[in-house]
C-alpha cells in the first residue's frame, strides 16, 4: 500500500495507510484526518496522487483516474488492461 500524501489547494490529501481504497484529508497540517473518499469498485486501490492544478490525478490498481472536486468523485482517464 502507498502512503502517498500531497498538498492540494489548502489541504493535505493522502491514501489511507491502512486502507488504500480510502482517501483522507487534513486541514490542520496532518494533526487530524477525515474521510474524503471511500471504497469505489470502479477505482480500485489508490497508489499515487498527483496535483495537476485544476484536477487531481490518481494511479490506481484499475487505471488512471481524475477528480475536479478535490478528490470526492473520480472519473476514469485510462483503464488498466
Amino acid at each position: 500500500m502507498s502512503n502517498s500524501t500531497i498538498v492540494y489547494k489548502d489541504r493535505l490529501i493522502r491514501v489511507n495507510p491502512e486502507n488504500a481504497y480510502r482517501l483522507d484529508y487534513s486541514s490542520n497540517g496532518g494533526r487530524t484526518w477525515l474521510l474524503l473518499h471511500n471504497k469505489n469498485a470502479n477505482t480500485g486501490e489508490f497508489k499515487e496522487l498527483i496535483d495537476m492544478g485544476n484536477e487531481l490525478l490518481a494511479e490506481t490498481t484499475k487505471g488512471v483516474f481524475y477528480s475536479r472536486d478535490g478528490g470526492r468523485v473520480w472519473f476514469c482517464r485510462s483503464r488498466r488492461k
